[in-house]
């Protein structure tokens, strides 16, 4: 779990960040973090492809996250196949 983020109402990893508040330190690489709380600069927050539901949204390296981002917009069969 993003240790900089400070969760309200008893909310934790797997569940909904939305009603938390962030804390004034952002993610670095490799932490949790959520649409809310970002990251800190050169990484953003992104949740990879997956052939299993949900893998937490973590800091990544920014040019990663685009390269990955246009690679699945531009995915089509029969040459590029989504996770199973």
């Amino acid at each position: 779990m993003n240790v900089n983020l400070i969760y309200l109402l008893g909310l934790g990893p797997g569940g909904s960040t939305s009603s938390g508040i962030c804390s004034s330190v952002l993610g670095q690489k490799g932490e949790e973090c959520d649409s809310s709380c970002g990251c800190e600069s050169g990484y953003t927050c992104y949740r990879p492809m997956s052939g299993v539901c949900c893998p937490p949204m973590r800091c990544y390296d920014a040019a990663w996250v685009k390269q990955q981002q246009d690679h699945w917009a531009n995915c089509r069969p029969p040459t590029c196949f989504f996770p199973p």
